[in-house]
């Protein structure tokens, strides 16, 4: 199980090269370039609560609109029913509500599977 408390967007990857999940957190399936990348629809989540903006998303790489949505506030994703093994989970992290704020002004933690995977991290 990962438990987020921030906006985010995941990559879950099976070791060493098969992708497994994209999922647009807050946001609706996005089509990528190459066919056989879908980023889903927000799914798999528990609570928390969605927010988007229509402001560019700078420095988004190929996908800027994956960027402009977010799930926000207390919240889990757990995935069911993956096979037993090691996993590689990336996390990407847009800031869509405190723009003009300095760098640190929303600080959260980590978890993935109830182990802190990241501290204090902003």
């Amino acid at each position: 199980m990962m438990f987020l408390k921030h906006v985010f967007d995941c990559y879950l990857y099976l070791v060493p090269d098969d992708i497994i999940k994209l999922i647009n957190a807050g946001g609706h399936e996005i089509q990528a370039q190459d066919p056989h990348l879908v980023f889903a629809g927000d799914s798999f989540f528990q609570g928390g609560d969605i927010i988007g903006t229509d402001e560019i998303i700078t420095e988004a790489g190929d996908y800027p609109s994956l960027y402009q949505s977010a799930r926000f506030g207390n919240f889990s994703y757990k995935f069911d029913g993956l096979s037993q093994g090691e996993y590689f989970v990336d996390l990407h992290f847009a800031e869509i509500v405190n723009t003009n704020g300095p760098k640190g002004i929303r600080v959260f933690d980590v978890f993935v599977q109830d182990e802190k995977a990241r501290t204090k991290f902003y």
